[in-house]
């Protein structure tokens, strides 16, 4: 392939900015060397900030290519001051970097931070079919806010071999860009915007949040940390998509929420990158609404307030995750999903996994021990357990109720406080080879016209009775151990039948 700089012979040539530099600021340089000549096609210009600069103006292109600028400075950081950026270029917003209608802005090549946050005092923005490039270890830290990208724009920061190898191996200990301690929004993609910035380091944001794509946009924030967000670490909504791919969001307010048709890739690995994932958030670890979808898979959010909750018509991967310790480990309502299968929720306060309202949770082969609820299904629901674990329930193991359905073959609810599997008000439990010893109440219980598989179950050590059937329900317990109530099996009561 043949390229213009093949055909054109490109000047190479620094220019220094500062005080003792050839120009005072970036501005002037920039008019002059334009003013010279200089182009696209014929120049490759190097802005270098000598030591001391301070950057006291905003950087303004419109319609008008200077990619071929790139921005260095020899201090590792330069300050903004904040009085400086006083000029609105866009929506009440103040960029000391602006590039609008088609325009791409300079490489930027430094890291610049205020030197005093001001409100709508920003970063670097891009609008109506702008651009921009940064270079890793550049940003702007303390802005209002950081990097904002709208109306079909792109930001983006090229990290040399992160495409070979797996995991970004071929990028080495490479970090991308910073703009830490943001009071409002460190990103923000709006109306089919691109923002393409792998290993940020974006943490500590305040406002509503830290990473925000919206109304058709995209965010690919890979291996990068926004822990310690005030409000959301990541934010996609109205049809936007976010590669947040072994990204730390612990400590924050809420870590991932996709909301309204939003998509957000948030599956855990090399904890190299990932730190604690979205551990120790103060609400949801993992929250998708109103017709999302996450794939959090492996993804610890141990210690959080609310675990993994996915509501009206919204989808959860969690597969092989981790919500130890929190109120609510799982949660699908209002018609949702929630895939955690081989995942645990030993330790939550309330209900481990909780499905309601026509919703459904995938969780075989997971464990729900030291629950005040293990599994929990309600209002139509369902929930697939086979082979799991809810020992020393509070209240119950596994419970049905209100027309769900509970499928936990060879599953275990030994010791619960009150009743080891409860199917109620009209549920169904498959508990075929389950064991259900020394709880307080029933081990096996179907009450209020209900229906409970315990074949080869072992209720043994259970309190009033091991297997229980009330108020015209039916019990299959043919091969199980554990005393019954009726006393009599194989007969049809006024409480119901036990078939042994």
């Amino acid at each position: 392939m043949i390229n213009r700089n093949q055909i054109v012979q490109r000047e190479q040539r620094t220019v220094t900015i500062g005080t003792n530099g050839e120009y005072p600021t970036i501005t002037q340089a920039i008019k002059e060397l334009l003013a010279s000549g200089a182009t696209e096609y014929h120049s490759s210009i190097t802005l270098n900030l000598q030591a001391g600069f301070i950057l006291q103006e905003q950087v303004h292109v419109e319609n008008m290519n200077l990619g071929w600028i790139t921005i260095v400075s020899q201090d590792d950081v330069v300050p903004i001051q904040a009085s400086a950026i006083s000029e609105t270029l866009i929506e009440s917003r103040r960029p000391a970097f602006f590039g609008s209608r088609n325009a791409t802005l300079p490489t930027i090549g430094v890291l610049f931070e205020y030197d005093t946050q001001t409100s709508r005092c920003d970063g670097i923005t891009v609008a109506f079919g702008s651009k921009v490039q940064l270079l890793p270890g550049s940003g702007v830290n303390y802005a209002d806010r950081g990097l904002g990208a709208y109306y079909d724009s792109e930001a983006f920061c090229y990290m040399e071999g992160l495409t070979e190898g797996g995991g970004g191996t071929g990028a080495g200990d490479v970090i991308g860009v910073s703009f830490r301690h943001c009071t409002n929004r460190a990103f923000m993609a709006s109306f089919g915007s691109r923002i393409h910035c792998a290993r940020s380091i974006i943490d500590y944001c305040k406002g509503d949040n830290a990473v925000y794509a919206i109304w058709g946009s995209f965010c690919d924030i890979y291996q990068s940390n926004i822990s310690h967000a005030e409000n959301t670490a990541v934010h996609s909504r109205d049809g936007s998509k976010v590669n947040a791919r072994e990204t730390n969001v612990s400590h924050s307010n809420r870590g991932y929420h996709a909301l309204h048709n939003g998509t957000i890739n948030a599956r855990y690995g090399n904890p190299k990158w990932s730190g604690d994932g979205a551990k120790n958030c103060r609400g949801y670890g993992v929250m998708a609404t109103y017709n999302s979808q996450i794939d959090a898979a492996d993804l610890p959010v141990d210690g959080s307030h609310r675990g993994f909750h996915a509501s009206t018509g919204s989808t959860i991967n969690a597969s092989d995750s981790s919500a130890q310790n929190c109120t609510i480990g799982y949660h699908a309502t209002d018609a949702s999903t929630i895939n955690a299968q081989n995942s645990n929720a030993s330790g939550a306060s309330r209900e481990g996994f909780f499905a309601d309202k026509g919703s459904r949770i995938n969780a075989d082969r997971s464990s729900a021990n030291d629950c005040r609820e293990g599994f929990s299904a309600r209002f139509a629901s369902g929930i697939n357990a086979d082979t799991s674990s809810a020992l020393r329930a509070e209240n119950h193991g596994f419970l049905a109720s209100e027309t769900s359905v509970i499928q936990a073959r060879n599953s275990s609810a030994n010791q619960a406080t009150n009743h080891g599997f409860l199917a109620t008000r009209s549920s169904t439990i498959n508990a075929r080879g389950s064991n259900a010893r020394s709880c307080g109440g029933n081990g096996f219980r179907a009450e209020e016209g209900s229906s409970l598989n315990a074949n080869s179950g072992d209720a043994t050590g259970s309190g009033g009775a091991g297997l229980e059937t009330f108020r015209g329900s039916h019990m299959a317990a043919q091969n199980s151990i554990g005393s019954v109530k009726p006393s009599s099996t194989n007969q049809l009561f006024i409480e119901g039948a036990i078939y042994r």
